[in-house]
């Protein structure tokens, strides 16, 4: 045994080459070359972080998929690999610049940047790859290659195995040779330990037997079979791990299903010296190694962690990420086990940015004498010049399901800008406005307006836009309209098909004319208050009472009008006709679709009439400037007790110059103010006994844009705010109709005057009982 031992360790020192090579090409598939261009790699090993390239450009690689196989593809972005039987990696959106369909050089490199294999071709023909076979290259022959398969061409002697018998020379089929360090770890798994070579053409199956001594005395022997070699196996081919420090020796024994008679390098062994790190101390300084500190936006920086001190080869954890300057994480901390190179391409949208590169060393397995340097960041400064243009672009048009959009209906448009310096343009034209205009060139909707106010900012935007409608005039046939957008110096403009108006807007009831002219609130904001409308026709000879509500719903969930709380109930004689108009409160509401549902119930019957329609509701945060929109967000009292004065307070959020009427039981005051922010009023009013109603309203011009009301009920010369602060009134003609045209009717206002006539009625009717009473009394006497 010392002697097949001796003969055998001068095979410890044996170079083996390489086995990867490029296999096969599929530069130009038929049609769109898009997500359809791969690279066959031949031989067993993990491709991740390797190079591809071409004559222009290069990528690197990371895995998608791992099967064990002695082949690997390299694909772009989108390739259907569902049944490429192989390892599958990703070099980006293309392969190098794109695959030249007539002529390319193609390169792969490993992670360290050593050429591995290159290929020139000159002869690519459109369908068909271009395979491999016995050192000279040719033309599949079959359509769209081979892709983790065996070349198509491939020629295989005719029962090899029995020309080899009949020929008298050495026949080698199949050989081993360890490959692992001689310097082991405890408690440390190893599954590589030798490399079995397939020495022919065919594919072999093996059998691998290995022993491991300890002392000369022998602990472990194991066989291990493997199917199918093309060229060479070393995953798998040993599973060792060490509980203890000492000397050992590893042998292995190869045989095949070959034919075979030169057995020269069937055998191989090595001597093994284990170490046990945890009683060992060591001092690991860890460092980066940085091409530049300066780097430009898009360019590919390369870092390299430097990690040494004892026992170079002993295994360790460390974990990198890269953050701004300011604390913002552009990197995800990641741990890894080895120090190969890491690349990280910047995506900066402003002028210039710091970022500082983390490196911390987890764990060393040895004990750490000195973990004080552990620990290393470095920065880098990336420079991004900016384009000073801005520019709008149409990305899309969002039609619904059956491509088309009708008249009184809502189309979205996704936006693509690029603000630029803004400081170059005009107040109106830092506003990106999105309109609708009909085939001769009439604006046919409302105009939605955004503001942007960051500078050199690249970004997409949703924005709706609200077409017009008219019941009399509306596209009978598909017609096609222009989505115009404009704004940043820039406009653009897409087409889109139009037809007809939308459904339930000139919608008449087509039972006999009972319920006619149903008008659904389409769209709302947040807190806002919308109305629909619905005309009720008793076409009976007798009369009938009818029982009117309105919610908004999506799913299970009422949101607005639950348990009927705004009914309305009415009774009409024969032939009588009445319009009803539902309020629903967007309260505390999510931005997003909903149902809307109009519920009749027609004396008592069982059986309810519904309509339903799609209402949305919007976010002002979205859509609208809120300067433009002006809010009563409170309006109090903290006075406690009766006195000649109480003080009313108010704030409110807008920007504008406005009039401010504050209605009182007894009085009226106006005031003109200016809004710009947050501003907050302060005002004087009397107090009576018993209940006291106040409303604030805020005019823009002649029109009610806010309102919001206020009940103190003063009595044992206490007072009690008995209004919910959170009840804001905004009509429906503020705001929301600047962006959408006033597409659902206004919200019912609080007048002061309504107040007062009520107190003033209160008042009368006392007086006119006392009246009663005292005339009842004289006819007595």
């Amino acid at each position: 045994m010392k002697k097949l031992i001796f003969l055998l360790s001068i095979l410890l020192f044996m170079d083996f080459a390489n086995a990867q090579y490029i296999n096969e090409i599929f530069p130009n598939p038929t049609g769109s070359d898009n997500n359809k261009e791969f690279v066959e790699i031949y031989g067993d090993i993990n491709l991740s972080r390797y190079i591809i390239g071409d004559a222009n450009s290069n990528d690197t690689l990371t895995e998608l998929q791992h099967i064990e196989s002695n082949y690997s593809i390299i694909v772009e972005d989108g390739f259907d690999y569902i049944s490429v039987n192989a390892s599958v990696y990703s070099a980006g959106a293309t392969i190098g610049n794109n695959l030249g369909n007539s002529e390319d050089t193609i390169y792969l490199f490993n992670y360290n940047g050593t050429l591995i294999d290159s290929f020139f071709y000159d002869n690519a023909i459109e369908g068909y790859s271009i395979e491999l076979n016995e050192g000279e290259w040719f033309v599949s022959k079959v359509e769209n290659g081979t892709a983790g398969y065996e070349n198509s061409i491939a020629s295989f002697a005719e029962d090899g195995n029995k020309s080899n018998k009949e020929d008298n020379s050495l026949v080698n089929s199949v050989s081993v040779k360890t490959i692992m360090s001689e310097e082991l770890y405890v408690n440390q798994e190893y599954n590589k330990g030798f490399r079995i070579d397939n020495k022919g053409k065919d594919k072999i199956d093996v059998t691998l037997i290995y022993s491991v001594f300890f002392n000369n005395s022998l602990i472990i022997n194991q066989t291990k079979k493997f199917e199918n070699i093309s060229r060479y196996r070393t995953k798998d081919t040993i599973n060792l791990l060490f509980d203890k420090a000492g000397n050992y020796t590893l042998c292995g024994e190869v045989s095949s299903n070959a034919y075979e008679n030169n057995l020269s390098d069937n055998t191989a062994c090595m001597n093994l010296t284990v170490v046990d790190l945890s009683k060992v101390s060591c001092d690991r300084d860890i460092s980066i190694e940085l091409e530049n500190v300066f780097y430009k936006n898009n360019e590919k920086i390369k870092f390299k962690p430097i990690i040494k001190g004892d026992y170079d080869d002993a295994p360790f954890v460390y974990s990198y990420s890269i953050e701004e300057l300011g604390g913002n994480i552009v990197k995800n901390i990641m741990n890894s086990t080895n120090t190969n190179q890491k690349i990280w391409t910047p995506k900066l949208k402003k002028r210039y940015g710091v970022y500082m590169i983390k490196i911390q060393l987890l764990e060393t397995t040895c004990e750490d004498t000195d973990p004080a340097n552990n620990y290393v960041n470095d920065y880098i400064i990336i420079q991004n010049r900016l384009e000073e243009d801005s520019s709008v672009s149409i990305e899309h048009i969002y039609l619904g399901t059956d491509g088309i959009v009708r008249m009184g209906e809502a189309v979205s448009v996704r936006v693509q800008y690029y603000t630029g310096n803004l400081s170059r343009l005009a107040g109106d034209e830092k506003k990106i406005k999105v309109f609708v205009k009909d085939k001769k060139g009439n604006k046919i909707s409302d105009t939605t307006e955004i503001k942007l106010d960051e500078i050199f900012i690249e970004g997409e935007i949703v924005i709706p836009v609200l077409l017009d409608y008219s019941c009399s005039e509306f596209p009978i046939i598909e017609e096609d309209a222009s989505l115009v957008v404009q704004g940043l110096g820039s406009s653009a403009k897409m087409s889109f098909p139009v037809q007809g108006v939308k459904k339930g807007l000139c919608k008449t009831e087509g039972n006999g004319g009972e319920y006619n002219s149903i008008t659904f609130a389409e769209k709302g904001y947040i807190n806002d208050i919308v109305t629909s409308q619905i005309t009720i026709h008793n076409i009976n000879t007798e009369s009938h009472t009818y029982k009117i509500s309105s919610k908004i719903y999506r799913g299970p969930k009422t949101y607005s009008g639950d348990l009927f709380d705004n009914l309305k109930k009415i009774e009409l004689k024969p032939g009588e006709e009445k319009k009803i108009s539902l309020n629903n409160n967007l309260t505390n509401m999510e931005a997003g679709d909903y149902k809307i549902k109009i519920q009749i119930q027609k004396d008592d019957y069982k059986t309810i009439k519904e309509f339903r329609e799609d209402i949305s509701v919007f976010g002002f945060s979205d859509l609208v400037n809120k300067e433009n929109h002006p809010i009563i967000t409170s309006f109090t009292s903290t006075s406690d007790e009766i006195d000649e004065e109480v003080l009313l307070y108010s704030i409110i959020d807008g920007k504008g110059n406005y009039t401010l009427i504050l209605d009182t039981p007894n009085t009226r005051e106006n005031r003109s103010v200016i809004i710009n922010g947050t501003e907050k009023f302060v005002f004087n009013a009397s107090l009576a006994n018993g209940k006291n109603n106040f409303v604030l309203s805020l005019l823009e011009e002649d029109t009610i844009v806010a309102t919001k009301p206020l009940i103190l009920f003063a009595e044992n010369y206490e007072i009690n705010d008995v209004t919910s602060s959170d009840t804001v009134i905004e009509p429906k003609n503020s705001g929301f109709g600047k962006i959408t045209g006033n597409v659902v009717g206004p919200a019912v206002s609080y007048e002061g005057s309504f107040y007062k006539i009520k107190d003033m009625l209160n008042y009368f009717l006392i007086a006119l009982l006392l009246l009663f009473v005292i005339i009842l009394l004289f006819r007595k006497a």
